[in-house]
C-alpha cells in the first residue's frame, strides 16, 4: 500500500505563541473555535481549538523554557472560510489586529474572495468564503 491509498489528512496544526491566553482568546472569540483541551506539559503549555462543524484543529503552543523565540511575522499563512468574509475581517479589526487586504475579487484567482489579516503573534490569515 502507498501513501496515496491511505485515507490521511491533516488532524492538526501547531503553531507557537507569545501569550497562550491572548491567542486562545482570539480564536475562540474572533475566529470562533472552541477549546476543546488544555495540556501542561513538561516544555510547554497547549490549547487545543476545534471548529463545531469540524476540520483540522489548531494547537497553541506556548513554550516554557525561556528561550527567545522569533514570534513575529513567521511565514506562515493559515486558511479560513467563513460564511461572511466581510464580516470576519470586521470582528478582526474591531479586536485590534490588523487587515491585511479586505476581503473582495481577486483577480489573480479568477474573481474569488479573499482576503487577508494577522493574529497576535502576527501570522498571516487568509479569508476566504464557505462553499
Amino acid at each position: 500500500m502507498n501513501a496515496a491509498d491511505e485515507k490521511s489528512r491533516i488532524y492538526a496544526m501547531g503553531i507557537a505563541v507569545s501569550d497562550l491566553n491572548v491567542s486562545a482568546a482570539f480564536y475562540r472569540d474572533v475566529i470562533g473555535m472552541e477549546e476543546t483541551l488544555a495540556l501542561n506539559l513538561s516544555n510547554m503549555d497547549e490549547i487545543v481549538l476545534d471548529f463545531p462543524n469540524g476540520g483540522p484543529r489548531l494547537v497553541l503552543m506556548q513554550f516554557k523554557d525561556g528561550k527567545d523565540r522569533n514570534l513575529s511575522r513567521l511565514p506562515v499563512k493559515l486558511v479560513f472560510s467563513f460564511d461572511d468574509p466581510t464580516d470576519a475581517a470586521r470582528r478582526i479589526r474591531e479586536a485590534g489586529y490588523p487587515v491585511v487586504r479586505e476581503p473582495g475579487p481577486s483577480e489573480e484567482l479568477g474573481g474569488a474572495i479573499l482576503g487577508f489579516a494577522r493574529d497576535p503573534d502576527g501570522y498571516l490569515l487568509e479569508i476566504v468564503p464557505a462553499h
